[in-house]
């Protein structure tokens, strides 16, 4: 029963760190380029 409540939550944040993973990697790459 857990599961199922647990399994939807994991696909909304995966959802979620996938925008957040583009804009954290976009953000590392800005610093390496402005040092």
């Amino acid at each position: 029963m857990g599961d199922l409540k647990v399994h939807p939550a994991l696909k909304l944040i995966q959802q979620e760190d996938f925008p957040v993973c583009k804009i954290m990697g976009s953000r590392v790459s800005e610093q390496r380029r402005s040092k």
